[in-house]
């Protein structure tokens, strides 16, 4: 992952905070909302990480 866990805890509460600021979305627990903003970005950078070694993979098979 090419983030820091504390940077995407940083971008989920930033996240959440102008949500809430701009009423897209109302909380009345905005840390359990943070909570699963952080691990929504988690699992879409893990995704990423994966499709980008699947493609490294590929590439160095057709490389040879």
């Amino acid at each position: 992952m090419i983030f820091s866990k504390d940077y995407i805890g940083y971008l989920a509460r930033q996240t959440t905070k102008y949500l809430i600021a701009a009423k897209m979305i109302k909380t009345d627990k905005p840390e359990l909302m943070n909570e699963r903003v952080t691990a929504a970005l988690i699992d879409e950078l893990a995704l990423e990480d994966r499709i980008n070694e699947e493609v490294r993979v590929i590439l160095k098979g057709l490389q040879d």
